[in-house]
């Protein structure tokens, strides 16, 4: 989960709760919340499975595994369950980010992305 995405879940149950009079147990609130919030490292960055790295980088979650474990990327999981920060994933030439993963695909940034691609660069 991204940052944008957690600020509108939590601003929707805001003003769900707000408008139905809903009284909570503020502790299992607080468990859900950090729960989301453990989701991300603490630059607010989400970190990835292999396999969530491997849809989104366009690199096999093997590949990924052995660049993790060649120590190219910087494993953020642990030594049997390796994770990466989505700014860490290597970009395969050709492939764009995947767009359900970002909040906002704006005509900029395809742009960007196509120029990027025709000059030669991998820019993430």
């Amino acid at each position: 989960m991204t940052l944008p995405e957690l600020l509108i879940r939590w601003r929707e149950r805001r003003d769900e709760w707000r408008r139905l009079g809903v009284i909570v147990d503020g502790a299992k609130l607080c468990d859900e919340f950090l729960g989301d919030l453990e989701s991300m490292d603490a630059s607010g960055e989400e970190v990835l499975t292999l396999v969530e790295a491997a849809m989104e980088s366009g690199y096999s979650a093997d590949h990924l595994g052995r660049l993790v474990r060649a120590g190219a990327i910087v494993n953020v999981g642990r030594a049997n369950a390796p994770k990466i920060r989505r700014r860490d994933l290597p970009r395969k030439p050709g492939s764009l980010p995947n767009p359900s993963h970002d909040a906002i695909v704006t005509r900029t940034r395809i742009a960007a992305s196509v120029l990027s691609l025709k000059h030669g660069r991998q820019d993430g």
